[in-house]
């Protein structure tokens, strides 16, 4: 019967806007109280923080903060690849090497590994090379001589470094699906070629992201190296402030300076993400990625 039937409920409408609206009227008062309270408080010395933002003194331990990134950066990437090898290998002792490498340097903390490689002539006062068990030295000199604070800080923090990026080099790899590459060997493709134009093009979509946020851990963890009496930013920012004393607005150029840069790897995080989607599914590039190789080869 027409009268009998029920008219069914409409589910009332949730008032998203509302929410999303008030979440974000409080975030922004939040917000200019903190900014209000940090402008009027005398600490902040905001004519100082003019004076010294674009010193060159400053600048200079940005070019050096800048420079021990890339070049901590280069030795990880060496050492996460080769040690991402070592994992996808059959060879069991890699494996062993591998596993027993990662744990070493992911057990310890950074700050000691960093001390520890500055400090390694007290262990070894001098660098040798020659016959092994006691035999002629070919070649000998100072210790201290090479493990300079540079050195130092580049070894500690890149070998650091690079125990993780093999974990995510070895994600980045395996996310290819294996059929991919037995097909590009019957197509008569060789390993180089699989590996340029097949596997690492989709393995750039894993490691892309991750990558880029342990390069900007790499950065940070730069300020480290201040206690190496390396010239970065924290160590002159350091040094400036224990002669006039002006802790705070010290401290704030080096966090803008962070800051910016931290802001140029994320940009170039973005352009790299960009470049290799994740969401882009193998299923549905994989044979199409092949085929293009083959082409090209």
């Amino acid at each position: 019967m027409d009268g009998a039937r029920q008219t069914p409920r409409l589910a009332p409408r949730r008032r998203i806007t509302r929410r999303v609206l008030a979440s974000a009227a409080l975030a922004i008062l939040l917000l200019a109280i903190l900014v209000q309270a940090l402008a009027s408080s005398p600490a902040m010395q905001w004519s100082v923080f003019g004076q010294w933002v674009f010193n060159g003194v400053i600048l200079s331990g940005v070019l050096n903060t800048v420079w021990l990134t890339l070049m901590c950066e280069a030795l990880a990437i060496a050492s996460g690849a080769l040690l991402a090898w070592m994992l996808l290998s059959s060879n069991p002792v890699g494996h062993l090497v591998a596993h027993a490498y990662q744990w070493g340097f992911r057990s310890v903390p950074e700050l000691a590994q960093l001390l520890f490689w500055f400090n390694l002539s007290l262990l070894f006062p001098k660098l040798s090379l020659g016959v092994p068990f006691g035999g002629p030295a070919l070649f000998s000199t100072s210790m201290n001589s090479v493990m300079t604070p540079w050195v130092a800080a580049t070894i500690g923090l890149g070998l650091h470094e690079g125990a993780y990026l093999a974990e995510v080099f070895r994600s980045g790899i395996r996310s290819v699906e294996e059929g991919q590459t037995e097909v590009a060997r019957s197509l008569g493709l060789g390993r180089r070629t699989i590996a340029r134009r097949i596997v690492l093009p989709q393995a750039m979509r894993v490691i892309a992201p991750n990558g880029g946020s342990r390069l900007i851990g790499t950065l940070k963890l730069t300020s480290l190296a201040s206690v190496v009496a390396i010239p970065e930013l924290l160590y002159r920012v350091e040094g400036v402030y224990s002669r006039t004393f002006q802790t705070i607005p010290l401290l704030l150029v080096a966090t803008v300076w962070y800051m910016l840069m931290v802001a140029v790897l994320r940009q170039l995080q973005w352009y790299l993400e960009r470049r290799f989607p994740e969401h882009r599914l193998q299923r549905e590039g994989g044979a199409h990625d092949v085929a293009l190789a083959a082409e090209a080869f």
